[in-house]
């Protein structure tokens, strides 16, 4: 496929994921398709890799009701299209994609605010997440939540 048929399936993505269009989602994501995130203990994400096409779509979905005001910018990402997802100018995520035969079979989520810093240079900015005090809601995982901070019905 493509690059420029690969950001397109990205943005199809990118505007199913603003819909909250579950069906869509999993319509773009292969059925054996695979997220797997890092948070770096630092932010809540999947511990484990997230398999299935159709838990991922309804993953993407409860995360987008937990985070209202999420902006989803299409951004190449380690030289192949991605998302970057922002809130008040603050990089929260950023996304590269696998996509193979016009579907999305593996999904790359960097959470982790360490290695988010490098894209504050590009008009996205963590570092200023700290001056105004955004970073003090991260947190190292406690063990007491469970197995991730996913939401439960997403748990393994």
């Amino acid at each position: 496929m493509t690059a420029t048929g690969q950001a397109d399936v990205v943005r199809h993505v990118k505007e199913a994921w603003e819909r909250k269009d579950i069906a869509a989602l999993a319509g773009l994501l292969n059925p054996a398709a695979v997220m797997t995130a890092d948070g770096g203990g630092m932010v809540g994400t999947v511990m484990r890799p997230f398999e299935g096409g159709a838990r991922i779509a309804q993953y993407m979905v409860a995360i987008a009701d937990m985070a209202p005001g999420l902006e989803r910018l299409e951004r190449s990402v380690n030289r192949v299209p991605g998302l970057v997802a922002q809130r008040a100018g603050v990089v929260m995520t950023v996304a590269s994609f696998d996509v193979s035969d016009g579907r999305v079979t593996r999904i790359w989520a960097v959470r982790n605010p360490a290695k988010l810093r490098p894209w504050e240079g590009q008009g996205l900015s963590f570092g200023s997440a700290r001056r105004r005090g955004v970073a003090k809601r991260y947190r190292r995982a406690d063990p007491n939540d469970g197995p991730s901070a996913a939401p439960r019905k997403f748990r393994r």
